[in-house]
């Protein structure tokens, strides 16, 4: 199984990913909102999983099957009212 560190550079690599496809989608007049928006979700997602594998207290097993209800809403929303 990866370690913590694995983990979280792959979730950190993959919101990067993600951050950039939507800022790519947000700026397209041939691409529906809700695109960008689904790409800004996993960004956020994977963005609060990396920071949250640093987490040494928590069980491994906890971390990989937490779900992001709490987090997500709060990060959405400062970045579209930054836009």
């Amino acid at each position: 199984m990866p370690t913590r560190e694995q983990w979280a550079a792959a979730d950190h690599r993959q919101a990067s990913s993600d951050w950039t496809l939507f800022t790519e989608l947000l700026g397209r007049g041939d691409v529906p909102g809700c695109h960008a928006l689904h790409c800004l979700q996993m960004a956020t997602e994977k963005l609060a999983k990396a920071y949250r594998f640093r987490d040494t207290a928590t069980k491994m097993e906890t971390l990989l099957i937490v779900y992001l209800d709490q987090v997500e809403p709060w990060i959405c929303k400062a970045i579209l009212d930054r836009n």
